[in-house]
C-alpha cells in the first residue's frame, strides 16, 4: 500500500509541477503562435493523427443517401464551392492563393487528397468542421441534405479537368436579356440581425448581421442575379442544377423576398443559402425577388404520359395524397392550401416545382430541419408521418403538374 501511495503522490507531483510549467509558460508569451511559423513535423503528425481518428470514428455511423452521385447534386455543390470553397482550397486548374497557403494548418488541395478520405468521412469534415484549424462547420447543422449534396461534388474533384470544372461553374445568360443591378454602398445599409446558432463566446467580440461581408463579395454586390442564376438559372426553372435548385419562375416576389429574408436571418436553414442570402442587402432582395418572379414559369418535368411503371405508381400515390390526404394519420390533403394558382394565396406554389428539390424539402420538413420565414407553416406537423414512399410520390405528381394559369 506504501507503494502505491507513494506511486500515486509522485503523479501528484509531476501533474501539478506540469501545470505549473505550463502555466507559465502560457504567461511569459514565449510559446510561438505565429501562422508564419510553420508546424513542426511532430506537432503536424500529431495534429493530423487526432484529425484522422476524429473523423473515422464519427464517419462509422453515417449512410451515404442513394442518389449521392447524381449529376444535379454535383452541380449544385459545384456552385457553392467555386464562391467559397476554392478560395483557400484552390480546384481543377486553379492554384491555391498565397493568403490560404499562410495559414496554419494550410488548407489542403482538395483535388490530391480527397481520395484519402470515404463519403462518410468527407461528410463529417464538411458539417463539423475541425477546431483550431481554418475549415468552419456548416452553416446550419439542420441540413444533412445540403451536407451530402457537397460530399457529391468533392468526391468527383480528382478526377474533374479544369474544361469541366468550368463548364459546371459558367451560366451563360440569354441574348438580349436584361435585369436591374442595384447599388450597393456599404456603410449606408442598416443591418438586420441575423442568428446563425454560433456557439461562440464572448458574444460582444461578434458582429451576427446581414448584410456581411462574404468571400465573393464584390460580386453578389455588383451583380446578384447573376450569381443567383448559376444555381437556378436566369430564367428561374432551376435548370443548372437539373432541379435540385428550386423553380422560383413559379413564386410570387412576395414570397421570394421573406424566404431570402428568413435565410439571411438563419430562420430559414440551408448551408448554400444562409451564405449568399446574408451578403444581399434590402434592396437586392427586393430586385432578385422581383426578378425571378417575373420571369415566364418554365417546368423541367415531363409530362404525365412520359412515365415508366414505377414513376406512375409513385405518380398515382402522390395524386392520391394530394387530393384525399391520408386518412390513417389525419395528414390533410395538400390541395387544402396549394391550390396551384398565384397570386391569391398564402402558401407557395408546389405545382410544376423540380422533383428533387420537393422531395428534399419534404424531407427536412418531416425530420424538423428546414426553419420557416416567419410566417404561418403547418408543414412541419403535416409532413411528419410522411413514409419515404409517400413523399417520393408527392415529388412525382406535384412537379409534373402545372399551375391553374397556365393550363389552357
Amino acid at each position: 500500500m506504501g507503494l502505491i501511495k507513494n506511486a500515486l503522490l509522485g503523479i501528484g507531483v509531476l501533474t501539478v509541477a506540469g501545470g505549473v510549467i505550463g502555466g507559465g509558460l502560457a504567461l511569459s508569451g514565449l510559446i510561438s503562435l505565429k501562422a508564419s511559423e510553420p508546424h513542426g513535423i511532430g506537432a503536424y503528425n500529431l495534429l493530423h493523427f487526432v484529425f484522422k481518428r476524429y473523423v473515422s470514428t464519427h464517419a462509422l455511423e453515417l449512410t451515404p443517401p442513394a442518389d449521392l452521385g447524381s449529376q444535379g447534386r454535383v452541380a449544385l455543390g459545384a456552385q457553392h464551392f467555386a464562391m467559397v470553397c476554392s478560395n483557400c482550397h484552390g480546384g481543377p486548374n486553379i492554384g491555391q492563393s498565397a493568403t490560404s497557403l499562410s495559414i496554419r494548418p494550410r488548407p489542403q488541395f482538395l483535388p490530391e487528397v480527397v481520395d484519402e478520405f470515404s463519403d462518410e468521412e468527407l461528410f463529417v469534415i464538411l458539417k463539423y468542421g475541425v477546431k483550431f484549424s481554418a475549415m468552419p462547420s456548416w452553416p446550419t447543422q439542420d441540413r444533412d441534405d445540403d451536407v451530402w449534396t457537397m460530399v457529391s461534388f468533392v468526391r468527383g474533384l480528382p478526377d474533374m479537368t479544369g474544361e469541366a470544372y468550368a463548364q459546371l461553374i459558367s451560366v451563360s445568360a440569354p441574348a438580349g436579356a436584361t435585369w436591374p443591378k442595384p447599388s450597393y454602398q456599404p456603410g449606408t445599409i442598416p443591418l438586420e440581425p441575423s442568428n446563425t446558432a454560433r456557439n461562440t463566446f464572448p458574444a460582444a467580440d461578434y458582429n451576427y448581421a446581414a448584410p456581411a461581408t462574404g468571400l465573393y463579395d464584390e460580386r453578389i454586390s455588383s451583380d446578384p442575379v447573376a450569381v443567383c442564376a448559376r444555381c437556378h438559372g436566369y430564367d428561374g426553372s432551376g435548370e443548372p442544377t437539373l432541379g435540385e435548385a428550386p423553380n422560383l419562375s413559379l413564386q410570387e416576389a412576395r414570397y421570394l423576398e421573406a424566404a431570402l429574408k428568413a435565410f439571411a436571418s438563419g430562420e430559414r436553414k440551408s448551408g448554400f443559402m444562409q451564405q449568399a442570402a446574408s451578403q444581399l442587402s434590402p434592396d437586392q432582395i427586393t430586385v432578385l425577388a422581383q426578378y425571378f418572379a417575373s420571369q415566364p414559369v418554365t417546368y423541367l418535368a415531363d409530362t404525365p404520359s412520359s412515365m415508366d411503371a414505377a414513376t406512375q405508381t409513385a405518380y398515382d400515390r402522390g395524386k392520391d395524397i394530394g387530393e384525399n390526404g391520408i386518412e390513417a394519420t389525419r395528414t390533410p390533403a395538400c390541395q387544402s392550401c396549394h391550390l396551384g394558382q398565384r397570386p391569391s394565396e398564402a402558401a407557395p406554389i408546389i405545382h410544376g416545382q423540380n422533383q428533387p428539390y420537393l422531395a428534399r424539402q419534404l424531407t427536412q420538413f418531416k425530420n424538423g430541419g428546414r426553419g420557416n420565414d416567419g410566417s404561418w407553416n403547418p408543414m412541419m406537423s403535416e409532413a411528419h408521418n410522411l413514409t419515404d414512399a409517400d413523399i417520393e410520390g408527392l415529388a412525382v405528381y406535384y412537379s409534373r403538374q402545372q399551375m391553374a394559369s397556365q393550363v389552357q
